[in-house]
């Protein structure tokens, strides 16, 4: 079931998935308190969440995160397609260089924007729903 999740859930599955070496304030992201985070729940537990930030153009999805016993079960592929359904606006997103195949496969296109944070090499990515049908 895709629903909602709060903030504290949000930064446990970040730190967690994204960042366990890191502390847990390093998962917070300017922005974090007006986005809109979605969760991916198995019964009463949340195993996987991202975060929508919304601008009047577009919508960029942030730190999408799914919890490592939980990952290459389609858990974070249905979340994500919720939202590729359910937005009329193109997406962005900043892919680990690592996991650009798993957005390609769900119709991101990489852009030629590449950068690197905290030793992580990433590129922009852009989904734009009017170019498919679910």
């Amino acid at each position: 079931m895709i629903k909602p999740v709060d903030l504290e859930t949000v930064y446990t599955i970040r730190h967690h998935a994204m960042y366990p070496n890191e502390s847990r304030d390093f998962v917070q992201v300017n922005g974090d308190d007006s986005a809109q985070h979605l969760g991916f729940y198995l019964g009463d537990s949340c195993v996987s969440v991202l975060s929508i930030f919304e601008d009047n153009d577009f919508v960029q999805i942030r730190k999408f995160a799914t919890l490592p016993e939980y990952q290459n079960k389609g858990y974070g592929t249905t979340l994500i397609q919720h939202v590729l359904v359910s937005e009329s606006r193109p997406i962005v997103l900043n892919a680990r260089l690592e996991k650009v195949p798993f957005y390609e496969r769900l119709g991101f296109i990489p852009t030629d924007t590449t950068f690197t944070r905290h030793g992580l090499s990433y590129t922009v990515m852009t989904f734009n729903p009017n170019q498919h049908n679910f």
